[in-house]
């Protein structure tokens, strides 16, 4: 879609207006969506004014910048646990993967793919995925109706949208078309590549959040008095994350993201150290690790990490001054520490390292019960093995909580 030239401004507003109707505008601020509106206006506006001819190399140069442009705008997106924690997460799991583990990442990934499980883990987030699967949005979060920072809780009924769906019905329902052997491989690959994304969305506080957006519409200031200033969802998403490990953005262009990949192998490794010998606090003996109950699963996880939105992320910190006004407004006022980049963050550590760690855990196991019921499948006679698929609105039909209703 982005890649075709507009010859008119009449094409380029007509283009925008579907853009926009497919969810562009919901999936992106209303900061990014004005330059990309600014930019790529203006850019028909000069490519009108020179009345240069549609097959000159003027209009071939205009219109790469203006693809190059529109790029720019639209990748500014932030990643739920920014690339480095989706890829840590990924690469954790994997650790755990059993021999057969392996194989349906193989089996499942590899025909179609040539990324690695990080790619994977983040494939969800990648703005091709989100721009063919606009209505898989709402499926990365669930939106506690709750009371922070006096309350806190997660009431699926109230909180998973029914049309829309949520996170917990997404991962209940991945988790059955990995090995529903009535759809096509591509289709299987799909729910195996959410799954590997969305068990980390469900760890991060603020995806279980709908005070604010989620915290998005939450500005805070990040670093010194100057910086410019960062929404909450973004400080807990990647920024925590990257003073953590280090992180230093690349000088030289980093295409197959080696640099994030390096330091999220190191990062896994270390967490699987602590997880290994139980230190740090991060206990994963009473975990939810059954497939065959996968909704109630999801939603422990959720209740777990919505705990944290009490007390830590807005505890002290918000001052509630009523409901929020409307869906993209928010009706807070903060009055914590200016700086979160200091003592706040300080304190976020512990709840994201164990976090995390506990994503990454959950998911090779997850994965290791996937691939053990499918190789039982195979031994029963199921066939596996129709090629194609990436039914991309079948999977939009389908996408039904066939599991009862939890209260909690």
């Amino acid at each position: 879609m982005v890649w075709m030239p507009f010859r008119s401004s009449k094409a380029l507003a007509g283009w925008l207006a579907g853009y926009m109707y497919l969810g562009g505008a919901e999936l992106y601020s209303p900061a990014t969506v004005f330059v990309f509106l600014t930019l790529t206006l203006g850019t028909c506006v000069s490519l009108r004014s020179k009345h240069i001819n549609s097959t000159s190399t003027d209009v071939a140069n205009l219109t790469m910048k203006a693809r190059l442009l529109i790029l720019l705008c639209l990748a500014s997106k932030a990643f739920s646990w920014g690339e480095l924690g989706h890829r840590t997460v990924g690469y954790l799991a994997q650790m755990y993967f059993t021999p057969e583990a392996e194989n349906l990442f193989d089996e499942l990934v590899h025909p179609t793919e040539s990324f690695d499980i990080s790619d994977g883990a983040v494939w969800a987030d990648d703005w091709a995925t989100q721009t063919r699967m606009p209505w898989s949005k709402p499926w990365h979060y669930i939106d506690a109706k709750d009371n922070p920072p006096k309350k806190c809780k997660v009431n699926f009924n109230a909180d998973c949208d029914p049309d829309k769906k949520c996170i917990v019905t997404a991962i209940a329902n991945m988790t059955k078309r990995v090995n529903n052997p009535r759809l096509k491989l591509g289709d299987q690959s799909n729910a195996l590549k959410f799954l590997l994304h969305f068990l980390g969305d469900i760890t991060q506080p603020l995806h279980t959040e709908q005070k604010c957006r989620g915290g998005t519409k939450l500005m805070v200031q990040w670093g010194a008095a100057d910086s410019r200033k960062e929404d909450l969802h973004q400080v807990w998403d990647k920024l925590i994350i990257q003073k953590l490990r280090g992180y230093k953005k690349p000088r030289d262009a980093d295409p197959d993201n080696e640099y994030d990949k390096q330091l999220s192998v190191k990062w896994a490794a270390d967490l699987k150290k602590r997880l290994d010998v139980g230190r740090g606090g991060v206990d994963v003996s009473d975990q939810c690790t059954n497939i065959t109950k996968a909704q109630e699963c999801a939603l422990a996880w959720a209740s777990e990490a919505n705990a944290f939105i009490c007390t830590y992320v807005l505890k002290d910190v918000g001052i509630n001054l009523g409901p929020d006004p409307c869906e993209t407004c928010c009706n807070w006022e903060w009055r914590g520490p200016d700086d979160l980049s200091d003592a706040y963050y300080r304190g976020a550590v512990p709840i994201v390292e164990e976090q995390v760690a506990k994503a990454g855990w959950r998911l090779g196991q997850w994965i290791n019960a996937l691939a053990e019921q499918r190789v039982q499948m195979k031994r029963a006679g199921v066939e596996f093995g129709r090629s194609g698929g990436h039914g991309d609105e079948a999977m939009k039909v389908q996408m039904q909580p066939d599991q009862p209703k939890v209260e909690t």
